[in-house]
């Protein structure tokens, strides 16, 4: 799951940008349940870099000065986010890869949302793809490349149809895209697909991801596979069938060599996760203006670990179900004071349409500047046990403080559920084993961006 970097952000969103976002996602809002899921989450990814107050990564701050010139990303199994420069903010899914230098940026493939603050002097701000190029002055939009050229090079397949593709979708101002001498420019709530037939718009923003994910489909090279792939597929399936047992034994040997190696490392302790924190650890945070937490997380309300998972915790089979009761137990108390919290920014039917994870970058958003640092300075301290934790419904307790207070609390929350269970060792171990599926944050008031520790 992913790691939220903070950071400090003083400037506040474009006049009429949350009514522009919202307007977006209405739009988009004819679309079945999946792809009007995905929209939104874009569409609240663009009111997010307006809104944000600069503490943490999943997801959309507003674009903060100091970014590096020059650089390049290509996150793997989480998102990610980089600064562009001074003016831009790229949010990138798994599996994407850009590069930029200055204002040019490529992007080769995977899906980036991108938002550009607008600098009357400054010159355009462009993206390259395979298939076209887009140019803005200052906008929120999204990018998607499928590089079928790519993928053919992949799967050694010769003679397929190949080229790469592209979808633009604009949230906010407007932007140009163009291929090969030809341009399409487009507003918000507009897209429009580049590939080797040139540019052409698609509609709103729900009708481009259907027409871009039709004509993925229809180039995909795996449909003109070769008929003794299927046979492959289940001789390499055996293969790894026959090397199980070898791997099962060779994991379980390297945990037995970790474990003696961290007790080594420790003077015979067991090693303390960087998130196992006691009241000193929260009074030193309460000093610094941070805070720190790591707790169970995931789009799944109903997740259940796998066996690998299971064998990667240490766990037997039967142990499951209690594992994943507690987790989503925990997951399930935090998202409801998320979508809490979401709704006192947005409205309860805008935060119903967004959802949990959306929403918590929407709330991590809602405080700024001197409430911000608050907000951490008072969590931190009830932790240390220098002050009472707040009532459920204590009117001075903010959004931030309140999700701030439940995810400090969601791992200790899951490890006592647990511990009913597993008992308290095996509990406590399980809570912050790097295999768990938890998302961590590390918050700060002041200074640059901070990744928490692994």
């Amino acid at each position: 799951m992913g790691e939220f970097d903070a950071w400090q952000v003083d400037e506040a969103p474009p006049r009429g940008f949350a009514e522009k976002v919202s307007a977006a996602a209405w739009e988009s809002s004819g679309r079945g349940a999946a792809r009007r899921t995905r929209v939104l989450q874009a569409s609240a990814a663009a009111a997010l870099v307006g809104l944000a107050a600069g503490i943490a990564l999943i997801v959309y701050p507003a674009a903060r000065h100091g970014g590096s010139s020059h650089g390049e990303a290509a996150p793997v199994g989480q998102r990610s986010e980089v600064a562009i420069g001074a003016r831009a903010i790229a949010v990138l899914e798994s599996g994407s890869r850009l590069s930029w230098s200055g204002d040019e940026v490529t992007q080769t493939e995977g899906d980036v949302f991108y938002r550009v603050e607008k600098q009357p002097a400054a010159s355009p701000f462009v993206v390259h793809t395979a298939a076209g190029d887009v140019t803005v002055l200052g906008t929120c939009f999204r990018v998607k490349v499928n590089d079928m050229n790519r993928r053919d090079v992949k799967v050694g397949i010769v003679g397929a149809a190949a080229g790469a593709l592209a979808l633009v979708g604009v949230y906010e101002g407007h932007v140009a895209v163009s291929h090969a001498g030809e341009r399409v420019d487009l507003v918000a709530g507009q897209s429009a697909q580049a590939d080797a037939r040139g540019v052409h718009t698609t509609g709103d923003i729900a009708s481009g991801e259907h027409a871009f994910s039709e004509a993925a489909a229809g180039k995909d090279p795996l449909l003109a596979a070769n008929e003794n792939l299927a046979d492959q597929v289940q001789a390499y399936k055996r293969q790894l069938a026959q090397n199980e047992d070898a791997r099962k034994a060779l994991q379980a040997q390297l945990k037995a060599a970790e474990g003696k190696l961290s007790l080594q490392e420790n003077d015979g302790a067991a090693a303390r996760s960087s998130y196992d924190l006691t009241q000193d650890d929260w009074k030193q945070m309460a000093k610094d203006g941070e805070v720190m937490a790591r707790y169970p997380c995931g789009e799944d309300p109903g997740w259940t670990p796998s066996a690998s998972q299971l064998e990667n915790l240490g766990l037997p089979p039967e142990d499951g179900p209690a594992v994943s009761a507690a987790y989503n137990k925990s997951m399930q108390q935090m998202d409801n004071v998320i979508m809490s919290g979401c709704a006192q920014v947005l409205g309860a039917d805008m935060a119903s349409r967004l959802g949990p994870r959306v929403c918590e970058a929407v709330v991590r958003s809602s405080a700024k500047g001197d409430a911000q640092s608050a907000d951490l300075t008072r969590v931190a301290q009830i932790r240390a046990g220098e002050l009472p934790e707040p009532g459920p419904n204590d009117p001075s307790v903010d959004p931030l403080e309140r999700m701030l207070l439940a995810q400090t609390a969601a791992m200790p929350r899951f490890e006592s559920d647990l511990a009913q269970s597993l008992g308290p060792d095996v509990a406590h171990r399980v809570a912050y084993d790097d295999n768990l599926n938890a998302c961590a944050s590390r918050f700060a008031s002041k200074g640059g961006p901070k990744l928490p520790p692994h």
